[in-house]
């Protein structure tokens, strides 16, 4: 496949990604999982408005290791604090195709919140 076809083809699934809403969910979702934890160990006991949410990346799976059934997209932020600027996790919304939200996970780096308890 020539390089254009490819660049053409990305440009298509980020238009797609905007028209779908998946970050806007993914936010809200995310703000949901930390208002739902914040102030619990889950968090690192960081109040919800010590823990900022950025944009990191979205990706589309098509292909992994294990046989997938379908396609699906990775929308991934970032959780950051800014005590000591670092980043507490990752929240990451999978979705199908269509932008229907398959599940969410939150990834949280343990040292970074077993270190907010530290007091």
């Amino acid at each position: 496949m020539p390089l254009a076809d490819l660049t053409a083809t990305a440009a298509t699934i980020q238009e797609w990604a905007e028209n779908t809403g998946l970050l806007k969910t993914a936010k809200e979702l995310c703000r949901d999982y930390i208002a739902k934890n914040a102030g619990t160990p889950s968090l690192g006991d960081f109040a919800a408005d010590e823990v900022k949410i950025s944009f990191s990346r979205q990706v589309l799976v098509f292909r992994t290791s294990s046989k997938i059934t379908s396609p699906s997209i990775r929308t991934e932020l970032s959780l950051m604090v800014y005590k000591g600027h670092a980043e507490l996790g990752k929240f990451v919304l999978i979705s199908d195709l269509t932008g229907k939200t398959e599940y969410t996970q939150a990834d949280i780096d343990g040292e970074i919140a077993r270190g907010s308890r530290k007091k």
